[in-house]
């Protein structure tokens, strides 16, 4: 296994983004990592209507309004951690964030889980178990309700 020399950290800018953010930060600094922040902006299931003005205004004020936040969320954390960066991308949050850690074993993501049961995980699965279960580099879930 190689050293981890980068901490991915999706976020979804819920209440708990703070916490997981801090944790990835203390992990991070534990493996002397930058931090790579994630968000995506996930598409509605309406986007498959190809042409429809309506999903394309609503994807780039999606976007726009994600970038507002991260801008802001990374230009706070440099203050104290100068080695992240941010970014904002559109598509599917599973292939995204597994996207982004690609195969390179030197990073590591640090994801959050929401804790969602019953019916609602059954239907709509999730996201933190997909990455787990498709990551070809390490994965730490980080539990925001312990």
């Amino acid at each position: 296994m190689k050293e981890i020399k980068k901490v991915l950290i999706p976020v979804d800018f819920s209440s708990n983004t703070e916490k997981l953010v801090e944790f990835g930060f203390y992990v991070a600094k534990n493996f002397s990592a930058s931090v790579e922040i994630l968000y995506v902006v996930e598409p509605i299931p309406a986007d498959a209507m190809i042409g429809s003005t309506m999903i394309t205004d609503y994807r780039e004020l999606a976007v726009d309004s994600a970038n507002k936040k991260m801008k802001e969320m990374v230009a706070d954390l440099r203050e104290k951690h100068p080695d992240c960066s941010g970014e904002v991308v559109y598509g599917d949050p599973v292939d995204e964030i597994v996207k982004k850690a690609g195969a390179d074993d030197s990073k590591l993501i640090v994801i959050s889980t929401h804790g969602a049961k019953g019916l609602e995980r059954i239907l709509l699965g999730s996201v933190t178990e997909r990455v787990v279960k498709r990551a070809t580099c390490p994965v730490m879930v980080h539990n925001p309700f312990k």
